[in-house]
């Protein structure tokens, strides 16, 4: 009995020893389907990135080599648009004056040749002068070029031409020196000729 006793003991760690290794073969086994599922759910994954990689970066680069293509076109077409816009004068003064003289024969269509080319292109007035005919001929329907000549004509270079050597500005002053009227011309590199960006 005493010697049946003692033998209890051991074998309770004879059955622990076997139970312990046995859960931990069983914990392997898991472990290994579990890895061996999870390599191949990522190769599957990663194989259908590449093809879906494949299939959209043709198409992709195709689009982005349009998109280049035509952004050069545009940039071209503004840079040559701008170079043959030769009509205006050496200086800010000599615009300013040629711009007067259209005015007083009553062609508006040529005193708009004095302004810059509208370069946004998000406007529908984009490398024309459309919106300066249309603003003076308004003008002229309504009897008020005579009005803009005036106040052209009373305008003086402005004391602040902190803009820049490229741009130029004219203003006409109140009796309490506040700017009631500006014009703004800035110099068209491309052609070499002052040109009115605003009036």
């Amino acid at each position: 009995m005493d010697q049946h006793a003692q033998n209890k003991p051991s074998e309770r760690q004879n059955i622990r020893k076997f139970r312990f290794p046995a859960r931990l073969d069983a914990f392997g086994k898991r472990s290994w389907y579990r890895y061996a599922i999870a390599l191949f759910v990522i190769f599957i994954a990663a194989m259908f990135a590449i093809a879906l990689i494949n299939t959209i970066s043709p198409q992709q680069a195709k689009e982005n080599s349009e998109t280049d293509r035509i952004a050069l076109q545009r940039a071209e077409e503004q840079k040559q648009a701008l170079a043959n816009d030769i009509t205006g004068g050496k200086t800010p003064e000599e615009t300013i004056q040629l711009f007067l003289a259209a005015l007083k024969t009553g062609d508006m269509e040529q005193a708009a040749q004095y302004f810059m080319l509208n370069t946004n292109e998000q406007s529908p007035y984009y490398l024309t002068r459309q919106e300066w005919i249309d603003g003076l001929n308004d003008k002229q329907r309504k009897g008020e070029i005579s009005t803009v000549i005036s106040t052209v004509e009373k305008m003086k270079p402005s004391i602040n031409q902190n803009f820049g050597k490229n741009s130029s500005v004219y203003v006409l002053l109140n009796k309490d020196g506040v700017a009631d009227y500006s014009l703004f011309l800035r110099f068209n590199t491309y052609s070499n000729v002052w040109k009115i960006e605003s009036l």
